[in-house]
């Protein structure tokens, strides 16, 4: 059987606008200090604090607030007061009035729209505070700002409470993902070769009915070998039912091979690769079938499924079918679906489309 176009070979492709629909479905990035989030490192300030270092608990309070500033410069998410009120505390509590102040002052004056309302209160109460004191400091009439202040307590306790999950950031980091058994881990998915299978049976009977077999081996996001054949089926298998769907019959497998003719090619030609297949537990059945009835070991050691990855990375998408998934991911394919070698090349672009699609490699196992 003919091979799909070579000129299909090259998985980039245009993907420009692809990968863009898929950073949609990114987890955002959370400002990091020392290579860590944010909110780990808070923990370190309260002890700090409570072991009588200030001074290096108000340090490394700086430079999470600063980290979440930075942040909120791209992403007003990030913008979370529950930071700037800890640098504030700290220096209320050295004296630094005035420090206190200006830190606040600085970021209602550049902060975008608040993310919580209590945590924004407090931070205003906090600065009716600081200016209580450096009223009080400098001779001036404290009232006004002892009045602001006694309204922000006021208005603050009216308020909601918010989960500290929210107010830290913490509830937008990404959640640990469990391993799946169809799902690759992200150094799985990521390694430079791997290899892309369809089968097509005649009918339900086994998976020793397979009709016909297409591997599509990629390296560095190209096609370097393909592998699509006939396979006639045991003679007990060989009744045709699926003919409707993938237009094969007897006739066309009368002098094809069979899986034991080819099974050292199939060794030879997967390796040592990750295996992939849409809908891979059809795949996987048929192809542990050939191996119980034939007694070959071709099994592969790694198997996954782009289907399973799909509802995992694009659950927006109306189904996981194959062709809604490759026309997701590679719209300038034309697949010729239920043809075993343009099932697997359709495969093998959406696992490339997802090596590439770096911002959802966080919902895969780590």
């Amino acid at each position: 059987m003919p091979l799909i176009d070579a000129t299909r070979n090259y998985l980039d492709g245009n993907t420009s606008t692809v990968e863009a629909r898929l950073s949609d479905f990114a987890h955002p990035v959370p400002p990091t200090v020392k290579g860590r989030p944010i909110w780990e490192h808070l923990p370190r300030v309260s002890e700090l604090k409570r072991d009588g270092h200030p001074r290096a608990a108000l340090v490394l309070a700086e430079e999470l607030m600063f980290a979440m500033q930075d942040a909120a410069c791209s992403d007003p998410a990030w913008a979370l007061d529950i930071y700037v009120a800890e640098v504030a505390a700290l220096h209320h509590g050295l004296g630094q009035y005035s420090d206190a102040a200006a830190a606040i002052r600085s970021w209602l004056a550049a902060s975008p729209q608040p993310q919580h309302a209590k945590a924004r209160v407090n931070l205003e109460k906090r600065l009716a505070k600081a200016e209580e004191h450096l009223a009080r400091r400098h001779g001036r009439n404290p009232a006004p700002h002892k009045a602001a202040w006694q309204a922000k307590v006021a208005e603050e306790k009216r308020l909601p409470a918010t989960p500290r999950a929210e107010l830290t950031g913490k509830a937008r980091a990404p959640k640990k993902v469990a391993a799946a058994k169809w799902i690759p881990s992200t150094s799985v998915l990521l390694e430079d070769e791997f290899v892309a299978v369809d089968f097509e049976t005649a009918n339900r009977l086994a998976g020793a009915s397979a009709c016909q077999v297409a591997l599509v081996k990629v390296a560095d996001g190209e096609v370097v070998d393909q592998l699509c054949t006939y396979l006639r089926p045991p003679e007990e298998y060989i009744l045709f039912e699926f003919s409707h769907i993938h237009g094969i019959d007897r006739g066309d497998v009368e002098d094809a091979p069979s899986w034991f003719d080819i099974a050292d090619h199939i060794v030879d030609f997967v390796g040592g690769a990750p295996v992939y297949a849409h809908n891979a537990t059809f795949d996987a059945s048929v192809w542990r079938g050939l191996d119980r009835y034939y007694f070959t070991g071709t099994y592969p050691d790694q198997f996954y499924c782009t289907c399973r990855m799909a509802r995992r990375l694009l659950p927006h998408l109306p189904d996981h079918r194959l062709p809604t998934v490759a026309g997701y991911c590679a719209p300038g394919f034309a697949l010729n679906h239920h043809r075993a070698d343009s099932d697997a090349l359709a495969c093998a672009h959406i696992v490339a489309q997802f090596q590439r699609s770096r911002g959802l490699h966080d919902l895969l196992p780590a």
